[in-house]
């Protein structure tokens, strides 16, 4: 059992980091300045992003955006048969975004983006409550895109590319509530996988029926992370036959879902425009954590998770002042 237990937060610290999982929606201060909404707004490299096919209907030639957030975690614990608690000490978080496009021709632009989607971070004191759950835990991935926008017709445009997504996750947990090495020293292990890589795509289209009415639309595909050579490390373990941890390699996978989401803006006037997102994240695709350790004297795992799709309605109104 306690092996088990050794992997069963490597991702649920993760899940309670942040209300969409451990998906950090703040790809754009424009965007974010209404409520998260872009998919059917035309306002600045931020569509590398929300919506590649709005990039040929910029203005301006060259466009460059660029931004970073704080984001500050605090998570409490609590024993619900105990009522012991605890709170997180969690350092700041700071998701950040670099989108630049360049409009080639009238009918044709190219854009290029940097951002972290995903991400979390919580720390919590040594020795405290849940210590036999979590000590602290880091999990961050970067998304690189390269993307493509083609005006079809004076209605239509179309865009999208790939993406290379790289990761990495720290995680570190005492085995249990008691066990020691001779010194008093509690055991712990540490899960470390750094470097890992993968492929997706973005496809994405622009409608415009009217002057003052777009209909966008963006699907993001699902990014699987592979830690092939990860290393499970651990610390203070007692020498005994009933304990036999040592460090090892680990194989492992972490899913970033994929998403969908479709809009409209409309805009009443030159001044006043109003923003409608829907979002759907695929999270079903988070069925369980596998971890497969090198060494044959600790058994693989198999840790459920079952995570639901997700839904989020945004909407925003946008007022020229000047």
């Amino acid at each position: 059992m306690k092996k088990v237990l050794l992997l069963t937060v490597f991702a649920m610290a993760t899940a309670v980091t942040y209300a969409g999982g451990y998906r950090v929606s703040l790809q754009g201060q424009k965007a974010l300045a209404m409520g998260h909404t872009g998919v059917a707004v035309i306002n600045s490299s931020e569509l590398v992003f929300f919506n590649p096919a709005g990039l040929v209907d910029l203005e301006d030639k060259l466009n460059i955006s660029a931004g970073v957030s704080g984001v500050f975690s605090n998570i409490a614990y609590q024993n619900s048969e105990t009522g012991v608690n605890a709170r997180s000490d969690s350092p700041m978080g700071t998701p950040l975004y670099l989108y630049a496009s360049y409009k080639a021709t009238d009918w044709l632009a190219f854009g290029l983006g940097v951002y972290t989607p995903f991400g979390s971070e919580v720390k919590y004191e040594d020795n405290w409550a849940g210590s036999h759950l979590v000590n602290n835990i880091e999990l961050q991935a970067i998304y690189i895109q390269p993307t493509v926008s083609v005006k079809l017709n004076d209605m239509i445009s179309v865009g999208g590319g790939p993406i290379y997504a790289t990761g990495s996750v720290n995680f570190n947990r005492n085995l249990n509530r008691t066990l020691t090495d001779l010194d008093g020293n509690r055991t712990n292990v540490t899960i470390d996988a750094s470097g890992i890589s993968s492929w997706g795509w973005v496809a994405s289209a622009m409608f415009n029926p009217t002057e003052k009415l777009r209909i966008g639309a963006t699907y993001r595909s699902e990014i699987i992370l592979e830690a092939d050579d990860g290393d499970a490390i651990f610390a203070n373990v007692p020498n005994s036959p009933l304990t036999p941890f040592k460090n090892t390699n680990i194989t492992a996978a972490m899913p970033m879902p994929a998403e969908m989401t479709v809009g409209m803006s409309f805009a009443f006037n030159d001044d006043w425009l109003f923003a409608f997102d829907f979002n759907r994240s695929f999270w079903d695709a988070y069925e369980s954590l596998d971890i497969y350790f090198e060494d044959p004297n600790i058994p693989d795992s198999k840790n459920a998770r079952n995570y639901k799709n997700s839904s989020v309605y945004r909407f925003g109104l946008q007022y020229h002042a000047t």
